[in-house]
């Protein structure tokens, strides 16, 4: 008798704790119902979100003109510079996104006519004493993309809207040219001859050495930082004292920390342009061969985010 007793014990011991198993289980199931019904409609929200997000930043690319996205495109040159530094100094990681793209034959014979006259190909052609020089009439377009820059988190929308160009010519090898697709605003060139010296581009290997010589002045990383400055809507290199004087933003104690070589090759320079006390680099690198050269110019921290131009 007492076996049984026990037995029954133990068995109505088991049906309780069943039972309660059963009742946290629909108590803790209706509260999982309850906080659903709360958060669900936002978690749907936040990945539709980031999917639309991400769709978008590999749109984005496809898009000649992104001003119509919801993300927006800051049109301002100077506030666009601003706000990518502002991410880079707040230590935002940035990545660029391609995308093919296949121009009509109107325009490609449109982008070939207009390139020789944008602003900032007729800096680049001035600053590299005519090596980058794009008044050539067998220009063939052997590549073309679209890149859209921004960073991790997306929270800027897109940095920089860009197309990017490679070309060639009996001068050329290549011309690799990173522009804007908004304002045309040239990025990034890089430029390789086609077995041919710098004497066809009318200065002696000679003479060229004698002018990139001269970057070892202070004077012509003024004058570079001031031109690229302006191109880039960057502050005035002079800084007004209050006194009727101005200063140079850069002193010569300082020039060390901006003004400094960027590789082992003849000319591998880097020179700042400020945006307050911040400043992005403008790179410029001549390599001369026996027979031929290649010569890049532009802002390092968008080109190192391209592969065509971060590639040794």
């Amino acid at each position: 008798m007492r076996i049984v007793g026990r037995k029954r014990k133990r068995e109505d011991k088991r049906k309780q704790h069943i039972s309660r198993v059963k009742y946290a289980a629909c108590v803790t199931g209706l509260l999982l119902l309850i906080a659903a019904a709360f958060w669900m409609p936002q978690a749907v929200f936040a990945a539709q979100n980031y999917y639309q997000n991400s769709r978008l930043a590999m749109e984005a690319v496809g898009e000649r003109k992104i001003s119509g996205f919801d993300t927006g495109y800051e049109h301002d040159l100077k506030t666009r510079m601003e706000q990518f530094l502002q991410g880079i100094a707040a230590g935002r990681q940035y990545y660029a996104i391609a995308s093919d793209y296949e121009m009509s034959e109107a325009e490609e014979k449109e982008l070939l006519t207009s390139l020789p006259k944008n602003e900032g190909i007729w800096l680049a052609q001035n600053m590299t004493a005519n090596l980058i020089s794009l008044y050539v009439n067998d220009l063939v377009v052997e590549d073309c993309k679209r890149y859209a820059i921004f960073d991790e988190k997306f929270e800027s929308g897109i940095a920089f809207s860009c197309l990017y160009l490679e070309l060639s010519s009996d001068l050329y090898r290549s011309i690799r040219i990173l522009m804007d697709l908004e304002d045309d605003t040239i990025y990034y060139v890089k430029v390789e001859s086609a077995g041919i010296g710098t004497e066809m581009f009318g200065m002696s290997k000679g003479e060229l050495q004698d002018y990139m010589d001269l970057y070892g002045s202070t004077t012509p990383f003024y004058a570079v930082a001031n031109y690229y400055g302006q191109y880039y809507h960057a502050d005035n290199l002079l800084v007004d004292t209050g006194d009727g004087m101005a200063t140079t933003r850069v002193k010569m104690q300082d020039l060390p920390n901006y003004f400094h070589k960027i590789g082992e090759e003849d000319f591998d320079w880097t020179v700042p342009i400020f945006y307050g006390d911040e400043a992005l680099s403008v790179d410029f690198m001549m390599h001369l061969m026996e027979n031929e050269f290649a010569v890049e110019v532009g802002l390092h921290e968008i080109g190192a985010l391209v592969p065509e131009f971060a590639e040794e």
